[in-house]
């Protein structure tokens, strides 16, 4: 038998094959899919979970520290907070091993980042009479971090500030400064002389050692905790202050 009959007399053979192979990989893929899409949900419902874990927190911690609960009452209060902190190091190791994604740091362009969280925000700032001063560089700055929670911060605290700063004549300008293997994102804020008072108490706010009430600064909070970002607060000065973000450029383990 020629080798072109013997392809021919194996060729629907070799095509059921060829089909069979194809639908598992497209199966596979899908699964795949299937499974991205999962670790993705978990993660953000972890993350979610985790901004009314960190006001149920703060609220109990203030209790223990006013020292107004008696009897059963002040027994069972330790225990809540326990509980509290079981769930917040559950909810990490699901976002570490749902989600990978959302802990996973890369060489990013924060540039791009500020340039997209601007865009977004730009109608939402006017509104509230906040001008914004964005970064004079065109060439990237690049940093280790997650785009994606990147982001995010920087959306919930712009906008915090914002709502914050409403009405204030508020101003922010944005700079960045090279340090060693970091790179500092400097966020000064400047309000009108009368409107001192919001100023202040936007920058006590953020500057809490406690977990805050406000979701928007939880999130914040938060980010900044997962990506090893460091927020430093200056203090206020005929109103102007300004928030310093250190991030790093180089990591250890990359």
């Amino acid at each position: 038998m020629s080798v072109e009959k013997a392809w021919q007399n194996n060729a629907p053979e070799d095509e059921a094959c060829l089909c069979h192979t194809q639908e598992l990989i497209s199966l596979e893929q899908l699964e795949r899919e299937k499974s991205r899409l999962m670790g993705e949900l978990a993660g953000s419902l972890a993350h979610e979970l985790n901004n009314p874990l960190c006001g149920v927190t703060a609220f109990l911690e203030r209790l223990s520290r006013h020292g107004s609960l008696t009897g059963q009452d002040a027994h069972l209060l330790p225990l809540a907070l326990a509980q509290c902190t079981r769930m917040k190091a559950l909810l990490k190791d699901i976002q570490a091993v749902m989600g990978p994604h959302c802990l996973k740091k890369e060489v990013t362009d924060l540039q791009q980042v500020l340039n997209f969280v601007m865009r977004l925000l730009h109608k939402q700032l006017k509104l509230f009479g906040v001008l914004v001063h964005p970064l004079q560089l065109e060439d990237p700055i690049w940093v280790i971090g997650n785009e994606q929670q990147l982001r995010q911060m920087l959306l919930q605290l712009l906008f915090t500030v914002g709502r914050a700063l409403a009405g204030a004549g508020g101003e922010l300008t944005l700079q960045s400064l090279r340090h060693a293997d970091e790179i500092r994102l400097i966020i000064q804020c400047q309000v009108a002389p009368s409107h001192y008072e919001q100023l202040l108490q936007l920058f006590d706010q953020l500057r809490s050692s406690q977990l805050p009430l406000d979701s928007d600064t939880a999130i914040v909070h938060s980010i900044l905790e997962l990506q090893g970002v460091t927020m430093q607060i200056t203090q206020p000065v005929q109103g102007i202050g300004a928030m310093v973000f250190t991030l790093p450029i180089e990591h250890a383990d990359m």
